[in-house]
């Protein structure tokens, strides 16, 4: 029931999980499969999210003495870049367009647009100046590596 854009990696033992609570678009690279999909995990364009990146979607009501089950979900918007080891909160729903969050960094607020952040709480170091709009190559993530490899040695030859 999940929908996947084209031209979209993500691990295998991710995909045979996913349910209609996960929605990725096109180009997008997902290197983990520690995605929380009990609540809705919208994943935008030209996303990379890392290695043993963490996204959280649940808790409980910490102060409630039936400690109730509470469902968030988190909206990944394009171009964002999850480095490696990251974990995001339940408390975040929102990573906007172009953020970066760094290596190892534990997201417990929404991130705005354009923003780098990092550290334990995560916070705001800088803005990003442009998006990876060159990075992420389509023929590269469908995983025909000898293909792009033998394509640009050819174009290297018509120069």
């Amino acid at each position: 029931g999940a929908i996947i854009g084209e031209n979209t990696v993500l691990p295998l033992s991710l995909a045979k999980r996913a349910n209609k609570n996960l929605v990725i678009g096109k180009n997008s690279s997902i290197q983990t499969d520690l995605i929380d999909l009990r609540a809705k995990v919208i994943i935008g364009s030209n996303v990379i999210i890392g290695s043993g990146v963490e996204i959280l979607t649940c808790s409980h009501a910490i102060d409630s003495p039936d400690w109730e089950f509470k469902s968030y979900g988190i909206t990944i918007e394009d171009y964002v870049w999850i480095a490696t080891r990251a974990f995001i909160l339940p408390s975040c729903r929102s990573i906007a367009y172009g953020a970066v969050c760094a290596a190892g960094a534990v997201v417990a607020k929404d991130v705005e647009s354009m923003n780098v952040i990092s550290g334990n709480p995560a916070i705001t170091i800088k803005d990003r100046k442009q998006v990876h709009a060159n990075l992420v190559v389509s023929s590269l993530l469908g995983a025909d590596l000898m293909i792009y490899k033998e394509t640009f040695k050819d174009r290297k030859k018509i120069k």
